[in-house]
């Protein structure tokens, strides 16, 4: 089933930016040190959803450490996402990705919750080109658990309050290769 993607799509970044997080896991170093991503998707309502359609919370997901996980991706000069093993993708693996909007990526505490990649929060606006981009605009949930972006009125994971209490958090897909599956089309 196709779904609408917009600013809602996004990334959730495991660990990356900044600070390490140690997050063990079973079957190799630490999320910290990996600095990989799950993927996932926005239905049409708003809500994120796995590429399965079945609306999930942290609470459903189970631990971290059973979950696998994508390579980190930036934008590269063309549009296209870029490993930073500077394994450059394909359209066929990606999709037109040159074609959409790119997403915000985070990365999860050790206790699960978000947190911003940058203290310097940007959007999509102050960022610049795509090339230049270290990071990518920062999402707000509203108070009914819908995402908003930031074009107009930026928030950090400190201003969105408890987020254990929203349900915006993904099941991800992970292609039989390894590879990022296309998120707007199955």
């Amino acid at each position: 089933m196709r779904f609408q993607v917009s600013f809602f799509s996004l990334i959730l970044a495991t660990a990356g930016l900044g600070s390490a997080i140690p997050l063990e896991t079973k079957n190799g170093p630490a999320l910290s040190e990996r600095q990989f991503y799950p993927v996932y998707r926005v239905s049409d309502t708003g809500y994120l959803k796995d590429t399965d359609a079945d609306v999930k919370t942290t609470r459903d997901l189970g631990d971290l450490d059973k979950r696998q996980f994508y390579p980190v991706y930036r934008v590269s000069d063309t549009g296209y996402l870029k490993d930073t093993d500077a394994d450059v993708k394909t359209t066929r693996d990606l999709g037109d990705l040159d074609k959409r909007q790119f997403y915000p990526v985070y990365r999860v505490s050790d206790t699960g919750y978000l947190k911003d990649t940058e203290a310097d929060v940007k959007t999509t606006r102050d960022l610049g080109d795509l090339d230049k981009r270290q990071f990518y605009p920062v999402y707000r949930v509203s108070d009914t658990g819908y995402l908003k972006d930031t074009e107009a009125d930026v928030k950090t994971t400190r201003d969105l309050g408890d987020l254990d209490k929203r349900q915006f958090y993904p099941v991800y897909r992970v292609s039989d290769t390894g590879y990022l599956k296309d998120v707007e089309d199955e």
